[in-house]
């Protein structure tokens, strides 16, 4: 699956292709985290719990969690939800390869 540095390059590279630079740093900071979406909860050492969680926001749970941080978040934190919407969207194109891959 994509890892943090994938999710990176594509989120800057969708910026540069697009022309668009955020206004301050933290809605940078704020993009960057979106760009790990739910990839947050596999950094957590040794916690089974915060690894099913990251697991079922890909899977189960993962229209529902977009709809969610769009609906709540896109006033107040429209960075964020510009790096979630990279993540996803380079998820939705990766995965299927990789899964055709490894099984």
């Amino acid at each position: 699956m994509p890892d943090y540095w994938t999710h990176y390059l594509h989120g800057t590279r969708v910026l540069r292709e697009l022309r668009f630079d955020f206004k301050s740093e933290e809605e940078t900071g704020l993009f960057v985290l979106g760009l790990l979406g739910p990839n947050v909860f596999y950094y957590v050492p040794d916690n089974p719990e915060y690894l099913m969680l990251g697991n079922k926001l890909h899977s189960q749970k993962c229209g529902k969690y977009l709809h969610t941080v769009v609906k709540e978040l896109f006033k107040t934190r429209r960075a964020y939800v510009y790096g979630l919407i990279c993540h996803h969207t380079l998820d939705r194109l990766t995965h299927p390869y990789v899964i055709s891959q490894v099984g």
